[in-house]
């Protein structure tokens, strides 16, 4: 499971939850947002309205549909796959 050193989470008009791994990630990654803009949804086709990730090469929109964040464990759920992440804040 990967670990996740860094979370900001920012509510304003635009909500945005953003993370920091270790080096060396499932996706190759050092961090990723999660961000959603309800004001500007009318702008999109349905299907892409809502919070997103891209971990992908392609265009392809990925749906955020949870995440939890509890003591130990950040949980993301998309609209494929559901993934887990060690929160170490230490």
């Amino acid at each position: 499971m990967d670990t996740v050193r860094f979370v900001t989470i920012d509510d304003g008009d635009t909500l945005v939850l953003s993370f920091s791994f270790d080096e060396g990630t499932q996706f190759g990654i050092d961090g990723f947002i999660i961000q959603r803009t309800p004001k500007l949804e009318f702008a999109l086709m349905p299907h892409e309205r809502g919070p997103s990730v891209d971990w992908t090469e392609d265009d392809e929109v990925i749906l955020v549909k949870e995440v939890n964040l509890s003591r130990n464990v950040i949980t993301i759920k998309t609209q494929y796959d559901l993934y887990r992440y060690f929160q170490d804040f230490g």
